[in-house]
């Protein structure tokens, strides 16, 4: 068995890094939830990087479809824009 992982390198604005537990709150804690209810995945976790990163990966149960992984990840992602550098 083969390990899958997404792996989602958030980039924040300096400014909004003092904030990065919204980012967890409103957007990480959300996606989590959602992959959990759908069963996607097995587990989960984030660093904080330097230069204003957030490291999000997360383990794919083994039947699950990395596209609908991504997609819930960034829909989550999308009300945190204005904090995520360009």
């Amino acid at each position: 068995m083969v390990e899958r992982w997404f792996v989602s390198h958030i980039f924040l604005k300096e400014e909004t890094y003092g904030k990065r537990e919204d980012i967890l709150l409103k957007a990480i804690k959300p996606a989590v939830e959602a992959l959990e209810n759908e069963k996607l995945i097995q587990t989960f976790h984030f660093l904080f990087e330097p230069n204003f990163e957030i490291l999000f990966r997360v383990r794919l149960n083994e039947d699950a479809s990395m596209e609908r992984v991504k997609s819930i990840i960034a829909e989550k992602l999308k009300p945190m824009k204005t904090f995520v550098a360009k």
